[in-house]
């Protein structure tokens, strides 16, 4: 509970990618400033955007996958695994 002595402060992430029905937008919500935001762009022609942000060395992500059973969360995954390669290997 935050208070006016007291201020709950938190840093809010958003990235509107369903601009049609505004429904599956995504968010990720900090106590913590990011070091860093990170968008990846979608896999696939049909996917949406990947978010993320760094602190030092923990990074935290939100995906949505498609609604059809998410036939591309294998393309997300790769995507992200592709992005945490390039960052080791600098």
């Amino acid at each position: 509970m935050r208070t006016l002595s007291r201020p709950d402060r938190v840093f809010i992430y958003y990235s509107r990618v369903d601009v049609g029905a505004n429904r599956v937008n995504l968010a990720i919500v900090s106590r913590m400033q990011a070091e860093e935001v990170i968008v990846l762009p979608p896999p696939t022609t049909v996917s949406r955007p990947i978010i993320g942000i760094r602190n030092g060395n923990d990074a935290f992500f939100n995906i949505h996958a498609l609604a059809n059973g998410g036939t591309d969360v294998g393309a997300i995954i790769t995507a992200h695994k592709y992005t945490f390669c390039k960052y080791t290997s600098s």
